[in-house]
């Protein structure tokens, strides 16, 4: 009552839960102040207006250094459930929020800078305001400056940003030491030049009743305050001291109201961007417009923001309007800007596990499958690709590849907020070696005896490592310089189908095969004590061929098994082999000596 009567403003508090960590505690105390509602609310007691001249402490000093260094919401989260009853009661009034760790918080002030705004948005709905503003909050933040904040601890000029962040806030007590052995010295002059060049109020401890070893912070030698300690005439009659303070502007408006009638300006309430997308102007329907990055206090604009999308997240923005020179309550606008999808390219190598990838080189013939992720995702995607390449599968595969499908494959993925990010992905195709048999020719009948063959191919390609030549998988030979060749010495008749494998720099390889026949034919006999010759021709033959003895002979035809198809005797020229079919057989000559001749019908 005194206090209001000389036009100072009290502050009501309470020690029972200094150093607490129990949120239950806390919440006591809100229910305790919300009890005296009718008092707080009280506009005439005893000819005071309460309501109008009071702040209230929600509780001294409540949490310990270790929640400060939790930095996490326990704090938030007790301060919004404690203030609650109190709103609920009908008080309006200004609430005084100590900062966690002993009302030092901190790291500069960290919790107050991470959560308070949280705790204003909330107290702005419980005085009947949206939860995404802080216009109606009616809170102040109350930061306590000993040993946390000491020559060399943490920043005081803190307090100056956390106001212009649009967060009410003094310093609510401080001393100029907390230990008697120097460790704690605290610059108090410091803490009242940029106070006072921020606007921001303080509170230093205090009058008079210290006791516990810290005396010393007394400002007066007695309660009548007749004299003042040397810390004491700091405060009082320093620079920046309370001898420089003026009247609190609340004394001067005796009726506690306003004429101003102005509406907030009409808005559209909730924007939506993707990040990095275009973004434009932000606009209102109203007079005379001023634009603000806060609820509260800050600096006006005349000229409407274009919100930043290079960064996602949430951002506020608010605007009010003046008529007949009365700024009205600012309106608030939510810029959600939604963060770009990631995109990471996977991909399968020639039947290869899936692995993370960003490009892709493999030989022509090979096999590749490109599947970014979101892997969980199916809808979406978008490709672009060589050669007019399209598909809006999110996976894509390729089989026998094509040098022709090398280049940059481009893929999209918009997600459910309609963002969307590209990725690019480069695949080069190597070209395999190309094979040309030169030697012998394909489907060639080989006669010489011996069968000697020169097997010789042709191979163009990125530089060629090596040629093998197969016979079915059995390795005759390899050449690692053109011309690529290798001879197959006495070689038994019969048939073959050869194959060169050329393998060049990139490790890409081809084959190609080439099939011939082996015939080491004995076309004339000269039988053992006869003169004259047996002989057959033509051979190879197509319908029958002829036997020309020089005497008489006995003779067999006979299958690869040994079967005999065709058997006579012949003193002259005889034609046969009509009936068979065509393959490989064999003529048998009987005279003196059993003769063997490898005949063919093709």
């Amino acid at each position: 009552m005194n206090c209001i009567k000389n036009k100072i403003i009290p502050m009501v508090e309470l020690h029972d839960v200094t150093g607490s960590t129990d949120p239950a505690r806390l919440k006591a105390m809100g229910d305790f102040w919300a009890g005296k509602a009718s008092f707080f609310n009280n506009t005439n007691f005893n000819g005071v207006n309460i309501k109008k001249h009071i702040l209230i402490n929600l509780a001294n000093e409540w949490g310990t250094w270790q929640t400060a260094n939790n930095k996490n919401t326990v704090w938030r989260d007790a301060v919004i459930n404690a203030i609650k009853p109190m709103r609920d009661a009908g008080i309006t009034t200004t609430i005084v929020i100590d900062a966690v760790g002993y009302g030092q918080d901190i790291d500069d002030a960290y919790n107050i800078r991470t959560y308070a705004k949280d705790i204003q948005r909330v107290d702005n709905g419980y005085l009947g305001g949206p939860n995404n503003s802080t216009q109606k909050a009616n809170l102040l933040f109350s930061i306590h400056m000993y040993c946390e904040w000491r020559k060399g601890g943490d920043n005081i000029a803190i307090v100056n940003t956390i106001k212009s962040s649009g967060i009410p806030v003094i310093v609510g007590e401080f001393g100029y030491q907390h230990a008697t052995d120097g460790s704690c010295d605290i610059d108090e002059q410091a803490i009242l030049d940029i106070c006072q060049s921020g606007g921001v109020g303080w509170l230093a401890w205090s009058q008079k009743g210290n006791g516990g070893g810290v005396e010393y912070l007394d400002l007066c030698h007695d309660w009548a305050c007749t004299s003042l300690s040397n810390w004491g005439n700091t405060v009082v009659n320093g620079r920046n001291g309370t001898k420089t303070a003026v009247e609190c502007a609340v004394f001067s408006n005796t009726n506690c109201t306003s004429s101003c009638t102005t509406p907030a300006p009409v808005v559209t309430a909730s924007l939506t961007y993707c990040q990095n997308s275009p973004s434009t102007a932000l606009t209102a329907t109203g007079t005379a417009l001023k634009w603000y990055t806060e609820a509260t206090a800050g600096t006006a604009s005349t000229s409407a923001p274009v919100p930043s999308t290079a960064v996602a997240g949430i951002s506020y923005y608010y605007v009010s309007q003046t008529l007949n020179g009365c700024e009205g309550p600012r309106a608030a606008i939510v810029v959600n800007v939604n963060p770009l999808p990631a995109i990471e390219s996977y991909m399968s190598v020639n039947g290869s596990a899936w692995k993370a990838q960003g490009e892709a080189t493999l030989c022509e013939g090979g096999s590749l499958g490109i599947g970014p992720h979101p892997y969980d995702v199916s809808t979406g995607w978008s490709w672009t690709g060589p050669g007019g390449f399209t598909s809006s599968l999110r996976e894509i595969t390729f089989t026998d590849i094509k040098p022709a499908q090398s280049g940059t494959y481009n893929v999209s993925y918009t997600d459910a907020n309609s963002c969307r990010s590209s990725l690019s992905i480069p695949v080069t195709v190597q070209a395999k070696p190309t094979i040309i048999f030169t030697l012998p020719s394909d489907n060639s009948v080989i006669t010489t005896n011996p069968a000697d063959i020169d097997i010789e191919v042709s191979v163009t390609g990125n530089n060629i490592n090596n040629v093998q030549f197969l016979n079915g998988t059995t390795l005759l030979g390899q050449d690692a310089s053109a011309p690529y060749r290798f001879i197959w010495i006495n070689v038994a008749n019969g048939s073959y189908s050869i194959t060169a494998r050329a393998t060049d720099a990139n490790n890409c390889n081809n084959s190609e095969t080439v099939s011939f026949t082996v015939n080491n034919v004995i076309t004339s006999l000269e039988e053992g004590g006869y003169s004259n010759k047996s002989i057959c021709y033509p051979n190879p033959f197509h319908h029958r061929f002829t036997i020309s003895p020089g005497a008489e002979i006995e003779f067999a035809i006979m299958d690869v098994m040994g079967n005999v198809k065709e058997q006579g005797i012949a003193s002259s020229k005889v034609q046969v082999g009509e009936s068979l079919i065509p393959g490989i057989y064999f003529l048998k000559i009987i005279n003196s000596e059993e003769n063997m001749i490898k005949i063919i019908k093709e």
